[in-house]
């Protein structure tokens, strides 16, 4: 009956594509929008319907590209088989806005953050240190469904003559103090742990994501000290949602003064 298969175009990573043009309010294919003659700057809809044709004539599909939406997934694994989070679709190049799970969400989930098993005078342990990247300007491929984030994890087997020297406690690390929960007490004596380590030793947390944010405009330069009972507030002419800007990133670097109460 000379027709033919209703044109398609293979999706890119940014975009997918329609033929012709699809009414909002119907959902329906406008007739003749998906098609143009050849060379022509308008679709045969735009120009007012079906030609007349007297001779040979070339006409070229016509296609409308929308952004392509993602959903951005987190895996605590590369096998990809423990979902810890998946946001709402946003669109392709965008996130600026997600929040990366916590280690309460990895545990909400029913995951551990870390394993250690002491063995032999050996310490293997893995510990999840943070994700790979942050949900910004989101780039998966074309084949994709997801926009793809996993886990980092420090996996190691160390000896525990080697982790708990006396040159290496004067503060404790993550790995140290993961260690020290996989020892029994026999093992701790065996190896003088606690005569090495007691209430006075330092242990140092991390809190948070140290984010380069080297492009970025700096508010305080200098050591500024807050008193809760005096100062409450820093002024600065800094406007964060400016026109056109409907989100920032905030970086705080800040201590406790371990003199107060």
């Amino acid at each position: 009956n000379g027709m033919i298969e209703k044109p398609t175009k293979a999706r890119t990573a940014r975009e997918t594509y329609d033929f012709g043009v699809i009414e909002n309010s119907t959902g329906e294919y406008i007739p003749y929008s998906g098609w143009k003659l050849s060379g022509a700057a308008r679709s045969i809809y735009e120009d007012g319907g079906a030609p007349k044709v007297y001779s040979k004539t070339v006409v070229e599909a016509v296609f409308t590209a929308s952004v392509r939406t993602y959903q951005v997934r987190w895996y605590l694994d590369e096998e990809e088989s423990k979902v810890i989070k998946t946001s709402a679709a946003i669109n392709y190049g965008e996130g600026y806005t997600l929040e990366a799970p916590t280690v309460k969400d990895i545990h909400d989930a029913g995951f551990e953050t870390c394993s250690v098993t002491v063995n032999g005078g050996r310490v293997n342990y893995s510990l999840f240190t943070g994700w790979e990247k942050l949900p910004t300007n989101i780039n998966p491929s074309a084949e994709d469904d997801y926009y793809k984030i996993h886990a980092v994890w420090e996996t190691d087997s160390k000896l525990i003559d080697n982790m708990f020297s006396s040159s290496n406690l004067d503060n404790l690390t993550p790995e140290q103090l993961l260690a020290l929960s996989g020892m029994d007490a026999q093992t701790k004596s065996d190896y003088g742990i606690n005569d090495v380590i007691g209430a006075g030793t330092r242990v140092t947390y991390n809190m948070g994501t140290d984010n380069d944010l080297s492009s970025g405009t700096t508010l305080i330069s200098s050591v500024l000290q807050l008193d809760s009972a005096i100062d409450r507030s820093y002024q600065t002419d800094i406007q964060p949602l400016r026109a056109g800007q409907d989100a920032f990133t905030l970086a705080i670097d800040y201590c406790f003064n371990p003199e107060a109460t």
